[in-house]
């Protein structure tokens, strides 16, 4: 997990032990017991795919490093071996072709030592009698190809380790993006009848989904249009005004609520804002706010039908 998922990740746990603490208030509720429910399973499932992510590819990467290390010397060994029997015959081209220093061995790519060290093992089993003299043997050109192979297989393991970590970070993506919605869109919005049933348990819920963590923080401003009316019911289309409150060349921000009362600005900037809601045929609400730098901010609203 990054940083702001752990955060992310801390809130949901915290809001969790807040309804288990209030259990007894909304337990017959079947909705929120639905949601809840979803959050625990997605927590688990979180934890899980964390844990498969912690996978790293740098044991298979030694490992990868330590057959290399062993072909190159061998190589070189064989190579020794070819430039001897070449002097032996006053071939001067064979002796050339296998002229390599070890730093050149070295410098051979990892996706061609396979076909080097194959032509290697190739020439020395092709000519085994000849080498015989000058230290070439089958033992030798055996555990040369169980090298070479054990590389081969070994050199894809790495690659095949960070794509699987790759899909598992993409698969956190996704299931945090789905635990923001189940708290967000329906948990949030579930809770605003106990806004005033049952204040003590609403405020211990609203603390909970603070993101503590400043450093994380993306969302400057978060909050809900409620009806201030019974039964509490959520306003959509409610529009919200953010400005800054003095000395600002900052030009108004203005969002409207989604379908399920939600609204929230990202990239504030530190400072005091006046925060206006506005809804047809419901009075206006105006609130100063406090922005702090990577803080987020939670404001829920409720507004009153005007009167006739």
């Amino acid at each position: 997990m990054t940083r702001r998922q752990e955060a992310y990740n801390s809130m949901a746990y915290k809001v969790i032990e807040v309804m288990t603490r209030h259990s007894d208030v909304w337990k017959s509720n079947k909705a929120i017991s639905k949601v809840v429910e979803k959050i625990i399973g997605l927590l688990a499932e979180l934890e899980k795919v964390n844990a498969n992510q912690q996978i790293t590819s740098a044991g298979a990467t030694k490992k990868k490093s330590q057959i290399r290390k062993e072909l190159d010397k061998l190589t070189n060994v064989f190579l020794g071996s070819f430039r001897s029997y070449a002097r032996s015959i006053n071939d001067v081209q064979l002796y050339e072709k296998y002229d390599l220093s070890m730093t050149e061995i070295k410098d051979v790519k990892d996706t061609e030592v396979i076909g080097e060290s194959q032509a290697v093992a190739e020439f020395a089993t092709s000519n085994l009698k000849d080498l015989k003299d000058f230290g070439t043997t089958q033992e030798t050109i055996d555990e040369y190809k169980l090298v070479a192979t054990n590389f081969r297989k070994i050199l894809a393991v790495p690659q095949s380790i960070i794509a699987e970590r790759k899909t598992l970070t993409q698969k956190l993506k996704d299931l945090f993006k789905q635990l923001d919605e189940y708290l967000t869109e329906d948990l949030d919005n579930y809770l605003m009848q106990f806004i005033t049933k049952n204040p003590d348990f609403y405020s211990d819920y609203e603390n909970a989904r603070v993101i503590y963590d400043s450093a994380t923080i993306s969302k400057s401003l978060v909050g809900i249009v409620t009806s201030a009316h019974e039964p509490v019911h959520v306003l959509q289309q409610a529009k919200v005004t953010v400005k800054f409150k003095a000395g600002s060349e900052l030009s108004d921000k203005v969002k409207s609520t989604s379908a399920k009362g939600n609204f929230q600005f990202k990239g504030l900037k530190e400072g005091i804002y006046i925060v206006t809601i506005e809804k047809f045929e419901y009075e206006t609400v105006t609130k100063e706010i406090e922005i702090l730098k990577n803080e987020m901010t939670r404001l829920n609203v409720q507004l009153k039908k005007k009167e006739d």
